[in-house]
């Protein structure tokens, strides 16, 4: 596997990363409830990322029970330590709901710490503006700074305008760039 520094955060990364959105997990029941079949696959198919040489496992809130799931995989049926992978989620927090949702995800992510946490979807220039003016970007910095989160980043399906916008910024560290396949 080739790893590569990623973006200002020092940290090398496997250049293929573990998804977590297209988990056929059932969108319409609860959060926490994951079916054995998904559970055995999900086990599976990390098993076989980590065994490959992919360090970086990347999930989202917006992605309905993944978070969940990759939690119970990763701490309770793979018992995997900590140290031998990143794990990356997104969110989209208002400025005063940052400490909530991030409490949540780490919940759910069964984890004291998210090593990378992207603003998700920064994909126009307006909503790089009003997620530079909202309050959350300083909010996770914050929460940076108690070893809460490791590096904060954004995701983006946008065009490199919208990267260079929010890359000029200085507020991001990293840039999780999301391919159309």
């Amino acid at each position: 596997m080739a790893y590569r520094r990623f973006g200002r955060t020092g940290e090398q990364v496997s250049v293929i990363t573990l998804g977590g959105m297209r988990y056929q997990h059932g969108w319409n029941a609860p959060r926490d409830v994951v079916p054995a079949n998904t559970l055995a696959q999900a086990s599976t198919m990390v098993r076989h990322a980590l065994n490959e040489g992919i360090n970086l496992i990347e999930t989202a809130y917006g992605y309905g029970k993944s978070e969940h799931l990759y939690g119970i995989v990763l701490r309770d049926e793979l018992a995997i330590p900590r140290s031998q992978y990143y794990l990356m989620t997104k969110g989209r927090p208002g400025g005063d709901d940052v400490k909530r949702l991030i409490d949540l995800q780490l919940r759910a992510l069964r984890t004291d710490h998210i090593d990378f946490y992207a603003w998700h979807g920064i994909n126009t220039p307006e909503c790089a503006e009003e997620v530079l003016k909202n309050g959350a970007i300083e909010g996770l910095w914050r929460l940076k700074e108690e070893g809460v989160i490791g590096h904060v980043g954004f995701s983006t399906h946008g065009t490199p305008d919208v990267v260079m916008k929010a890359v000029q910024s200085g507020m991001f560290e990293f840039v999780n760039l999301h391919y159309y396949y």
